[in-house]
């Protein structure tokens, strides 16, 4: 009996780790389709509320930013902005995942995935979590 709900497990397992493969293929594929779209702005100026005073962000020859800012609070919310600029298909994808939401951008395949984090509670434990740490 307990081999039997081993090889159930480790089917699960299989299947959850193809689940996740079959997810990194999709989002490389939406990278690669949708990635000019997504382009970070490198120029320019914009303005953003939420900080104190004056930052500068630029790039150098390797696309590495540089961030110059009297206050260290205005410096932390140019790196998030930063951060969520160059990787907001990413983090789209991983909410979506977490929330159990792929499907509706991947559609009908990633319906098992989305169950299972459904299921597993990934986003109500995040937020959980979160509320402890605040």
């Amino acid at each position: 009996m307990a081999s039997r709900e081993i090889r159930g497990a480790l089917r699960r397992l299989s299947r959850l780790l193809t689940w996740i493969l079959a997810l990194a293929g999709l989002l490389l594929v939406a990278g690669a389709v949708l990635g000019w779209r997504t382009m970070p702005v490198r120029s320019g100026e914009h303005v953003v509320a939420g900080l104190r005073d004056l930052v500068r962000i630029h790039y150098d020859g390797d696309g590495i930013p540089h961030i110059e800012a009297v206050h260290d609070t205005d410096a932390l919310f140019a790196l998030g902005w930063v951060h969520a600029q160059d990787r907001l298909l990413q983090m789209e994808g991983l909410r979506r995942t977490c929330a159990g939401q792929l499907s509706e951008l991947a559609g009908s395949e990633s319906v098992d995935l989305d169950h299972l984090m459904r299921l597993i509670e990934v986003e109500r434990r995040a937020r959980e979590l979160y509320d402890q740490t605040a």
